[in-house]
């Protein structure tokens, strides 16, 4: 039996190293993500944080609940201290300010509840 000359080793590896990486770009290719239509018939939209899901918490101290999240925003009502309030999701005011969104749509800042309130809820 010949020997091959080195040259011509190193041009068939080269050659099957590009018909691998060819054959797995058409493996990656023949697998397209799914569309909008497909995915969404596959999760459930309503239930995730902030659309859906709410955490209860208690408040710290007396708490104004507002008709937007902002002090300068109408009272919708006062929750006393120790009170449970569903919080559906947070949000940051233009002013860089916490705040949650919770029940009948008001608002309520995030000092009045423990910190890791945020960490239970997603983003509105």
């Amino acid at each position: 039996m010949k020997a091959r000359p080195r040259t011509s080793v190193l041009k068939g590896l080269r050659g099957v190293a590009t018909v691998v990486a060819l054959v797995a770009g058409a493996s990656f290719a023949a697998a397209a993500p799914a569309s909008a239509s497909d995915v969404s018939a596959a999760v459930d939209c309503g239930n995730i944080p902030g659309g859906g899901w709410s955490y209860y918490a208690t408040t710290l101290d007396s708490t104004p609940v507002r008709v937007g999240p902002y002090e300068a925003c109408s009272r919708s009502r006062t929750a006393a201290a120790g009170s449970r309030i569903r919080v559906n999701c947070y949000l940051y005011n233009d002013y860089g300010n916490l705040w949650y969104k919770v029940e009948e749509s008001k608002f309520v800042y995030s000092s009045h509840f423990s910190s890791s309130v945020k960490n239970q809820v997603g983003v509105c």
